[in-house]
């Protein structure tokens, strides 16, 4: 019996059918952002043709040094040398109540941007280095949950990015922008349908649709990137196996029939893989709308024009200028060394003999009275060495004048003082640094995406580590209660904190000496806050200040530290074993920890207040130990302190009220 199978056709939905509207104007809008930023893209080149060394070939017989490549590096190199410092963003509250809250936000961030996790500062820096290349810097910031909670930073090529022609100096107000080169294996792509991020019917259309020709597609569209291995002399096109295929994909956001949309795209198949509201990926573009995962700053803001010109486009000309200058004056040297001579063949039958060799012999015919001078003539080149000198001289002159990089900031003389160093130095980095609005903008807009972020994705327990009344605090996590309340951004770092800091302390420590010089005023002043202030001051941390300042109790960082881990375990259900080295500080610890995390279970609690119990007679020995041992160094009295005495101050210092089963909730009257 015959059996006929039918193949199923494929209904698409409504939102898909949308998003094939979609793909067709996101392609016209990425055809007309890639024929407007050519010209663009071609002057950059320029600047990274320079940086690489690459130069045209010079006529035979010619110099050609690369002067301009080191004068374009060590004029980059100066200005980016000022600007590494670490840029820091604190979440800061804007009602009473969310101090803590804030606090909590900001160690995420603090926790999220070091080297072992998102390397924030790596990539800010590097943005900086494309920026001073191409005059705009792009970093891309996205905050995920999937497999686990991280926050994501990459500083993304200028020669990636695409964005509408007369959109203006603001990324977000551009009705559409998008980054391009972005490559996808197979497995990525599967990986992506499973986690129902992409269309599983888009993608199996993409695979069928990919073909080798579209390969040379790919490279034709990431040829400015592969520029910058040929400047060097590193073949990429043919050295590029991976294993499996890769898939070229293009991150979309356009405003599309009254709405922001999100879309995943291959230019080179023309098929989408994802469509979306804006606002369903990101949730600040509810309240930032057309903003994606990327922003942008101008280091040479023009207030219409979103593509203005870069820091390297003002150096080129001078260093193309410099470097003609000196392989010019190479050339003249070369010509007088060897200069063109006249003969004649009737005193030098043979010229060749005229050619230098050492200890040669030339043969002369001379007729009587005459020189053999006679019989040749050097032709002279003058020497322009002095106008070489003269003329560079005036170029580097000018190029510090004009920029600000001067031989103090690039490390050749000593500034007379540190203003004169400040000065200079804040010259060269402005562009580049906190002192460029764009830029603390777009630092700014950052932080408000990893808020949002952290908003939407950290759904799981995270611990962070804060400064409470207590010292150092571990939380058990932040709260989803933390992430929803309101916060203003602060932005701080780089030369210009430091030297306003340094003015500060000087001022600082002005006061606080002249009013411990004044006994009337001293006899005002609170003692524990003159040596607070003092202590900060000296550099020493909150954490550090808190010790010293603690009489009561005896600790250091190491046992705090130990009470810490033994507060984590017994949190996250686990056994201690009993520290036989406690002492007051340690049991303290724990104690003011209960008392101050609200979020403790009422057994956790219990758990944690039975545990210090134990280590009551554990600190008292360790105590009566140490306190013996002072007194017999110091011969049986100290402050008039002998053992009897000083074993019961041990033990009335490691005392502490017994502890409640449960804690124990404060009555707040209802306004």
């Amino acid at each position: 019996m015959d059996t006929t199978t039918e193949e199923t056709t494929y209904v698409k939905t409504a939102k898909e059918k949308l998003a094939d509207k979609a793909l067709a104007v996101a392609i016209k809008q990425f055809d007309t952002a890639t024929l407007f930023q050519k010209p663009v893209f071609d002057r950059i080149q320029k600047n990274e043709d320079m940086l690489a060394g690459k130069s045209a070939p010079a006529l035979k017989g010619r110099n050609n040094v690369p002067l301009d490549t080191v004068i374009m590096n060590g004029f980059q190199d100066t200005m980016l040398a000022g600007t590494d410092e670490p840029v820091n963003v604190k979440f800061k509250n804007q009602r009473e109540q969310d101090l803590k809250s804030s606090r909590k936000v900001s160690a995420v961030w603090e926790r999220e941007k070091q080297p072992s996790r998102g390397n924030f500062d790596a990539f800010i820096l590097d943005s900086k280095w494309l920026a001073s290349t191409s005059g705009r810097g792009f970093i891309k910031h996205w905050v995920e949950s999937l497999p686990k909670f991280r926050a994501c930073m990459d500083a993304v090529d200028h020669f990636d990015m695409l964005a509408e022609p007369m959109g203006g100096p603001y990324l977000d107000r551009h009705l559409f922008k998008g980054q391009q080169n972005i490559f996808r294996t197979n497995g990525e792509l599967d990986a992506m349908v499973a986690a129902g991020v992409y269309n599983a019917n888009q993608v199996s259309l993409l695979k069928a649709a990919f073909t080798p020709e579209m390969r040379k597609q790919n490279e034709d569209r990431y040829k400015f990137k592969l520029m910058r291995y040929a400047a060097m002399g590193m073949d990429v096109s043919s050295n590029d196996f991976i294993g499996e295929a890769l898939y070229g994909m293009v991150e979309w956001v356009m405003f599309f029939e009254g709405e922001w949309r999100y879309m995943v795209f291959s230019y080179q198949a023309k098929t989408w893989v994802r469509f979306e509201l804006l606002s369903d990926v990101f949730a600040h573009a509810k309240d930032y709308p057309g903003r994606g995962s990327w922003v942008s700053y101008a280091t040479n803001r023009h207030p219409k024009m979103f593509w203005s010109r870069a820091i390297l486009d003002d150096i080129r000309p001078i260093a193309y200028t410099m470097k003609k200058v000196l392989n010019l004056s190479l050339d003249n040297l070369e010509k007088r060394n060897w200069d063109m001579k006249a003969y004649d063949p009737k005193v030098f039958t043979d010229p060749t003999q005229l050619l230098y060799k050492q200890d040669g012999l030339a043969k002369a015919t001379l007729e009587r009275g005459k020189s053999i001078q006679a019989g040749i003539y050097q032709f002279t080149t003058p020497d322009t060495t002095g106008i070489t000198i003269n003329l560079n001289e005036y170029l580097d002159r000018f190029i510090s004048t004009k920029t600000g990089v001067t031989t103090e900031s690039q490390g050749d003389a000593d500034a007379q003082t540190n203003g004169i160093y400040f000065g200079n130095l804040q010259q060269s980095q402005n562009r580049l640094s906190l002192k460029n609005k764009m830029f603390m903008q777009a630092v700014y807009d950052i932080g408000v995406i990893f808020d949002y972020g952290c908003w939407e994705h950290l759904n799981e327990k995270y611990a962070v580590k804060i400064m409470g009344p207590s010292g150092i605090e571990w939380e058990e996590e932040v709260r989803r209660d933390d992430l929803e309340r309101e916060f203003s951004i602060d932005i701080t770092g780089g030369n210009d904190e430091e030297k306003q800091n340094a003015e500060m302390l000087a001022r600082k420590n002005q006061t606080l000496a002249s009013i411990e010089l004044n006994p009337a005023l001293m006899s005002k002043v609170n003692p524990m806050w003159m040596l607070r202030e003092k202590l900060t001051a000296g550099g020493y941390d909150d954490e550090k200040i808190r010790v010293a300042l603690d009489t009561q109790n005896d600790g250091d960082e190491e046992i705090f530290s130990e009470a810490a881990e033994a507060i984590y375990m017994i949190v996250e259900g686990k056994k201690p074993k009993l520290n036989r080295g406690a002492t007051s500080g340690y049991v303290q610890k724990i104690v003011d920890f209960c008392y101050d995390t609200e979020s403790l279970s009422d057994q956790v609690f219990a758990n944690l207040m039975a545990f210090a119990e134990l280590h009551i007679p554990i600190a008292q020995q360790n105590m009566i130990r140490r306190a013996r041992s002072v007194i017999a160094t110091q011969g049986g009295d100290v402050m008039g302190m002998n053992a009897q005495n000083a074993d019961q101050a041990a033990r009335d210092l490691t005392t502490i009220p017994a502890p409640a089963t449960a804690p124990v909730t404060p009555t707040v009257p209802v306004a």
